[in-house]
């Protein structure tokens, strides 16, 4: 315990400090924050951030010659990564979101009237996109159904990509947002908020890193 006084000028501090106090281990599961028990599913540490970045790299290099702005190159285009199955649940995703929004679209109102039928447009305009010939620019059936879509939502290519990376409607808003900004040269201002030990300040390197070499 430490104890001390003020007098005219600097604090003059007397006393002893004693050992801190053991603290207990804390239990987990009998806790309520929803954080502890996040942390207890999932493993958020610079090692296992540091794993899934080696992951995301090592996918990455199947299209290490594609174009930036293009995103196609030597017959290959960054969109193959999206399955049918992937594909066919973004759009109905987005469907869905098209249906609860005022977002200008061109969709049938009975292609949204209710999940069954969201669905079914979905699985629609991927069996058209896989059976149909490649629109002019496209080099798979991924480009070709994702430039149809995006005409049929006002020209909004990112909403389009924004659920093809499987966001949800609050992740959809910031993202956006910070495309819109790097899309129009203004400064993309970032908030890294996690709990201790996940790899923020790892993140924020790579960050770094990745926005000046751009």
């Amino acid at each position: 315990m430490v104890e001390g006084v003020v007098e005219n000028g600097p604090v003059m501090v007397e006393g002893v400090v004693e050992n801190d106090p053991v603290m207990e281990e804390l239990d987990v599961a009998a806790t309520p924050r929803p954080v502890f028990h996040m942390l207890k599913c999932n493993r958020l540490n610079v090692t296992e951030s540091d794993a899934n970045y080696k992951r995301w790299k090592e996918s990455a290099r199947k299209f290490d010659a594609v174009d930036v702005a293009s995103g196609r190159a030597g017959g290959r285009s960054v969109n193959q990564r999206y399955t049918s199955d992937v594909v066919t649940v973004s759009l109905q995703r987005m469907l869905e979101y098209l249906q609860s929004t005022n977002t200008a679209h061109s969709f049938s109102p009975w292609e949204l009237e209710s999940e069954a039928a969201c669905l079914a447009a979905a699985e629609k305009l991927v069996r058209v996109a896989r059976n149909s010939s490649l629109l002019e620019g496209c080099v798979c059936w991924q480009d070709t159904l994702i430039q149809t879509v995006t005409a049929m939502v006002d020209g909004k290519e990112n909403l389009v990509h924004g659920f093809l990376e499987g966001l949800s409607k609050d992740q959809l808003v910031p993202y956006l947002n910070a495309v819109h900004a790097v899309q129009h040269g203004q400064a993309l201002k970032l908030l890294i908020h996690a709990p201790p030990g996940c790899g923020k300040t790892y993140v924020r390197g790579n960050a770094r890193v990745v926005f000046n070499g751009l």
